[in-house]
């Protein structure tokens, strides 16, 4: 081969290894259990909620993706909240635990920033109603003694909470 023709091929290699690299930080694939947020110089311009391939500006925009799941808070032994009282006065120790979802992905990113945030949010909120709902009742209606339905949930939407980014 002459010096020319590989010339030629290093010059189209490098060219097709920077094509490919480039087409790299262009695309962005979502699973079906996630949702997409594309941030652009830190603020959201856009969701995606969908699962597909997609494309970015590559350098100006960033992709953070979250759980379209639900997620799991409590349940461990740092979670426990002892020597709650009800309303008869006695005192009970609860391991409290919660299932959470993103429902919208841009609020999100621009309140909470990242999941370790929310489930602080979370265990915060969550910390109180249970306080506030062991104080409404005896002990004997607490504890469970049928296969009777738990009632008890409710909803925070952190738009509303007066949270800033």
């Amino acid at each position: 081969m002459s010096p020319r023709t590989i010339r030629l091929l290093a010059v189209l290699a490098l060219g097709g290894f920077v094509l490919l690299w480039l087409l790299s930080t262009m695309i962005y694939v979502v699973d079906e259990r996630q949702q997409a947020v594309v941030l652009q110089f830190g603020k959201p311009v856009r969701k995606t909620t969908e699962p597909g391939l997609y494309f970015k500006t590559p350098f100006i925009q960033q992709v953070r993706k979250l759980p379209k799941t639900h997620q799991f808070w409590g349940g461990g032994r740092e979670n426990v909240l002892e020597d709650l009282p009800t309303k008869d006065g006695l005192k009970v120790e609860v391991i409290p635990w919660a299932l959470w979802r993103i429902e919208d992905p841009e609020t999100f990113v621009t309140v909470l920033v990242k999941e370790d945030n929310a489930e602080q949010l979370i265990a915060d909120i969550f910390r109180g109603a249970v306080r506030d709902v062991i104080a409404q009742y005896n002990l004997a209606e607490l504890v469970r003694s049928t296969d009777r339905q738990l009632t008890f949930s409710f909803r925070v939407d952190i738009g509303t909470l007066g949270v800033t980014p």
